[in-house]
């Protein structure tokens, strides 16, 4: 071929002197072009699909580009060549050229050379096509690293911006906590002074009230209940006011939740289970807010089955530390909720008063715990605390 490639521009007899500075010597262009180029004859199998291919022809920067000796390859085929080529787009790619006519260029990374190429294919003869290609590996490279660099570059601004946001979030509830204390422990006195009142007041008239007058009494017995509830709520929202330093202590997680059901009043038609492993440690918390941990999750859980169920108290060790985790068969929580249940006053219950899952997550966190909570609608919700070792 290099001597058909000699020949091209020769006019035999010494003709137009212009005409020949304007021809191209291609067989030098052939011989001396820094680009990779190689003339290939296509082999089909019985379908007339591409299956293979011959080199018929390449030049020195071929050799140089693919680390293949060119005096080695001719007539040989591509697989017997490079294997492991068939199992790449190469062959079927440079078949459609070839029975098409098509030219066509792209860039294709050989998994068996490990380089990438820019290659242009073009074919002037069916079943025979031709390509000029150049080595991009050093410069596909470093796109590679640049593109790794910038999904990395945007991994830790999507993490910085996260913490800021986080962070953000964290002193806004603290600044509410804040709000929502002061507010608390200035009218928190102040309803609890007329509400004693009220109460020692129906105490008096529970005494003197004949046994016979019971329609009096049944709604004194009301008052007294409703009086309680009260003072109930404006515990919780004292302690919510008050930042108490926990006095820790060792606490036996197994025992003191059983004796911490065993105090409590809680619905007929909801039940209480545990499963703990032998492994399960002592853990340290401040006890009396450990019992108010405790009390505040299964009231949680029991109006979240206002039909009855089962809340299981489940104990076991990790590599973080001893776990906790508090699992009922209620209602569940809405996901756009999941972020908002630890809000103080944010509540569903029509009865509530949005505190108990705030002072717990509080109490959780003045003595160095965490919480966590999952939940799926209509099938329950799973407190997990984590005390660390």
């Amino acid at each position: 071929m290099s001597e058909k490639l000699a020949n091209v521009g020769n006019d035999g007899g010494g003709g137009n002197n212009g005409k020949e500075n304007k021809l191209i010597d291609y067989n030098a262009l052939f011989l001396n072009t820094l680009n990779g180029v190689s003339v290939h004859e296509m082999i089909y199998d019985e379908n007339d699909n591409p299956v293979n291919y011959l080199f018929k022809e390449v030049n020195p920067a071929f050799g140089e580009l693919t680390g293949l000796d060119p005096e080695k390859i001719i007539g040989k085929t591509v697989i017997d060549v490079i294997p492991g080529i068939e199992d790449s787009d190469f062959i079927t790619t440079y078949g459609k050229v070839a029975q098409t006519g098509e030219p066509l260029r792209f860039e294709q990374y050989s998994e068996p050379l490990k380089k990438y190429y820019d290659i242009y294919v073009f074919s002037s003869k069916r079943d025979f096509f031709t390509t000029i290609f150049m080595d991009i590996t050093d410069r596909k490279l470093l796109e590679i690293e640049r593109e790794n660099r910038n999904q990395e570059l945007e991994i830790l601004v999507e993490e910085r911006t996260k913490e800021l946001n986080d962070a953000h979030e964290e002193l806004i509830r603290k600044e509410r906590l804040a709000m929502v204390g002061e507010l608390t422990a200035g009218v928190g006195h102040e309803i609890r002074n007329p509400v004693a009142g009220i109460a020692n007041a129906v105490y008096f008239l529970q005494n003197v009230v004949s046994a016979e007058d019971g329609k009096i009494k049944k709604y004194l017995d009301i008052i007294d209940l409703e009086v309680n509830k009260i003072n109930m709520i404006l515990s919780d929202l004292l302690d919510f006011s008050r930042v108490r330093i926990p006095k820790m202590e060792l606490i036996d997680l197994e025992s003191e939740i059983k004796k911490i059901v065993d105090d409590i009043s809680k619905p007929d038609n909801v039940k209480i289970k545990y499963s703990f492993d032998e492994v399960t440690k002592e853990i340290t918390f401040d006890k009396l807010q450990f019992g108010q941990v405790i009390n505040n999750l299964i009231s949680n859980s029991a109006n979240a089955m206002p039909d009855g169920g089962t809340i299981l108290f489940n104990g076991y060790v990790q590599d973080s530390g001893t776990v906790l985790e508090v699992i009922d068969d209620g209602s569940g929580i809405p996901e756009e909720n999941l972020k908002l249940i630890f809000e103080p006053l944010f509540t569903t219950n029509p009865r509530g008063h949005g505190l108990g899952l705030s002072l717990v997550r509080r109490y959780v966190e003045a003595n160095k715990c965490s919480i966590e909570v999952e939940s799926k609608l209509y099938v329950g919700t799973k407190f997990i605390i984590i005390f660390p070792d």
